[in-house]
C-alpha cells in the first residue's frame, strides 16, 4: 500500500492501469519517501514490442484512467526489469534503487 498525502493508493490499480493502455509490457507501482507528499508514486515500466512515442503517450493515458492523486509522480523506463530468484520482478531491488 502507498501512502501518499493522505490517500491509501494499491499499487496494483496503477500498475492495471499502465498494461491496460497496452504501452507497456510490464509496470511496477512503488511508494518512495517524499517529503511533501509522505510518499510518491513511482511507475517503473517497459516498453511493450512496437509501442513507439510510449514515453510520451503513457502519461496522457494515465491522467484518463487514474485519479489526481493516483498519478506517478514519475514513470522510469527500463530496457529489462531487474527478476529475483524466484523468477519475479525484484519490487525491493528496484525500490533500493529508486529510493537512494
Amino acid at each position: 500500500m502507498i501512502k501518499s498525502a493522505g490517500n491509501r493508493i494499491s499499487p496494483q490499480e496503477i500498475e492495471d492501469a499502465a498494461l491496460g493502455t497496452g504501452l507497456v509490457a510490464e509496470a511496477v507501482a512503488l511508494g518512495i519517501p517524499d517529503e511533501r507528499l509522505g510518499q510518491a508514486v513511482h511507475l517503473v515500466v517497459r516498453a511493450a514490442p512496437g509501442a513507439s512515442g510510449a514515453d510520451a503517450e503513457l502519461p496522457r493515458k494515465l491522467m484518463q484512467e487514474l485519479p489526481n492523486f493516483m498519478q506517478p509522480k514519475q514513470i522510469h523506463w527500463r530496457d529489462t526489469m531487474p527478476i529475483s530468484p524466484n523468477g519475479k520482478i525484484d519490487r525491493t531491488g528496484l525500490y533500493a534503487e529508486l529510493a537512494a
